[in-house]
C-alpha cells in the first residue's frame, strides 16, 4: 500500500499522474586503509534517494557463523518463512561464470575462488560458448577440485541459436540454474579479482542487501584495466548515458554497466530478462524491485591471457539495450517522460492560446496578411 505522505501528484491539463517517491536505499562500502579487507577497518555510509544522509556503523567480517547470525536477525523481525528459505538450499553462494574462448584462464580463476570462499558451499556455474578446448579444462578441474563444499558445473551451449544474446543470455541461463540464495557473477578472464568476491558475500549478509556491485569508480577502485584511452572513454561514456538516462535507479550508482556483482536470488522471481549485449547488470537494476544496492570498490586489472570481446558492436548494443528498457519498463526514465509529457502539454496550451488571440482579438485583416475571401483579398 502506497501511503500520501510516501507520494506525490501532478496534474498535467486534464491528466493526473500518481507517482510514488523512491525509497530505495544506496550504500558504499569503503575500507578506510588500503584496499585489504579488514575487521577494523570498514565503514559503511547510508545514502537514501532523498539526498538525505544517514548515520555511519561500523561493520564486521562475518565469521563461519554469519548465515546463523542473519537467519537470527530475521527471526526477531517475525520472518521465520525467509529463514526457512535461507535454510534450505545446499549453498551458500552460486557463482556464475560466463565463458568463451578462456582456457588460460580457467585454473587460475577456480583456485583463486576455492581459496577465496572457503568454508561456504559453493557451486561455480561455466556456462561455456568456446570453440576451444575451454570445455574439457572445466571438467577437468571438477574432477580435481570439486568437491561437496566446491561444486564445478559446466553448461556447453552449441554454436548456433543456443548462443543467441552473447554473454548476457549466457549469464541468465547460469542464474535460472542457481541454486543459493546469493549469486554473483563475474568474468573468466581474471580482470575481476576472484578474492574480491568473498568482501561482496559477506558485506551482502552483513547489510542485508539485494544488490552488491563491484565499483571500479568509487574510492579505493579503478579502471586501468580498460584496454586504451579509447575504451576508456566509451566505458565512462556510457556509464553516464546510463545513468542520465535512468536517474531514478542509477544516478547514484557509479558503476550500473559493471560486469561484477551479487544479488539476492529471490529479485529474479516473476522477472523476464531480455538483455542485449553484455549489460546483464542493467537489465537487473531497471526490471528487478530491488531496494538496498551496497557498492564496494575493486581494481579491474589488466587482462593477462586471451583476447577482450569488446567492442564497438558492443557499444552499439548497450545504446540499443537502453533504448528498449526505456520503452518496455514503465519506470525507467521516469523524470524524461514526464518532462515530454509537460513539454506536450505546454505546446498544446499555447496553440490553443494563439488561436485564441488571433480568433478574438486580432482584426481580420491582421490575421492573414493574404486571406482569401469570396470577394478576393481584404
Amino acid at each position: 500500500m502506497i501511503h500520501p505522505e510516501d507520494s506525490f501528484l501532478l496534474f498535467v491539463g486534464e491528466v493526473e499522474l500518481f507517482f510514488p517517491i523512491s525509497k530505495k536505499m544506496f550504500y558504499i562500502y569503503e575500507p578506510t586503509q588500503g584496499h585489504t579487507y579488514s575487521p577494523s577497518r570498514e565503514t559503511s555510509m547510508q545514502i537514501e534517494s532523498s539526498s538525505s544522509k544517514l548515520d555511519s556503523s561500523p561493520t564486521q567480517k562475518l565469521t563461519a557463523g554469519a548465515r546463523e547470525k542473519y537467519i537470527q536477525r530475521q527471526q526477531q523481525g517475525g520472518k521465520q518463512a525467509v529463514a526457512q528459505t535461507i535454510l534450505s538450499p545446499t549453498y551458500d553462494l552460486s557463482v556464475v561464470v560466463p565463458t568463451r574462448n578462456e582456457h588460460e584462464n580457467i585454473w587460475p580463476l577456480v583456485e583463486a575462488l576455492h581459496h577465496a570462499l572457503q568454508g561456504l558451499g559453493v557451486e561455480v556455474i561455466f556456462v561455456d560458448d568456446s570453440d576451444d578446448d575451454t570445455p574439457e579444462i572445466i571438467k577437468d578441474a571438477a574432477k580435481t577440485i570439486g568437491s561437496s563444499l566446491f561444486h564445478l558445473e559446466l553448461e556447453h551451449r552449441v554454436a548456433g541459436d543456443a548462443r543467441a544474446g552473447g554473454l548476457a543470455t549466457a549469464v541468465v541461463h547460469g542464474m535460472n540454474r542457481a541454486r543459493a540464495e546469493y549469486v554473483a557473477v563475474i568474468d573468466a578472464d581474471l580482470q575481476h579479482p576472484p578474492e574480491q568476491l568473498r568482501v561482496l558475500y559477506d558485506q551482502a549478509i552483513a547489510q542485508d542487501a539485494d544488490l552488491v556491485v563491484a565499483s571500479r569508480y568509487i574510492k579505493g577502485g579503478s579502471y586501468q584495466g580498460l584496454d586504451g584511452v579509447g575504451r576508456r572513454c566509451i566505458s565512462v561514456g556510457l556509464k553516464w548515458t546510463a545513468k542520465l538516462l535512468f536517474p531514478g535507479q542509477l544516478l547514484r550508482l557509479s558503476d550500473p554497466l559493471g560486469g561484477f556483482f551479487l544479488l539476492r536470488r529471490s529479485l529474479l522471481a516473476d522477472v523476464s530478462l531480455r538483455p542485449i549485449g553484455y549489460k546483464i547488470l542493467l537489465e537487473i537494476l531497471i526490471r528487478c524491485q530491488w531496494q538496498h544496492v551496497l557498492e564496494v570498490p575493486y581494481h579491474f586489472r589488466t587482462r593477462a591471457h586471451g583476447q577482450s570481446k569488446a567492442n564497438m558492436r558492443q557499444g552499439r548494443l548497450a545504446l540499443q539495450h537502453m533504448l528498449r528498457l526505456w520503452r518496455e519498463v514503465p519506470a525507467a526514465g521516469r523524470v524524461w517522460k514526464i518532462s515530454i509529457l509537460i513539454l506536450l502539454n505546454v505546446l498544446i496550451t499555447l496553440a490553443l492560446f494563439q488561436k485564441l488571440i488571433v480568433e478574438f482579438f486580432l482584426p481580420r485583416r491582421l490575421r492573414f496578411p493574404f486571406q482569401i475571401d469570396r470577394g478576393g483579398y481584404d
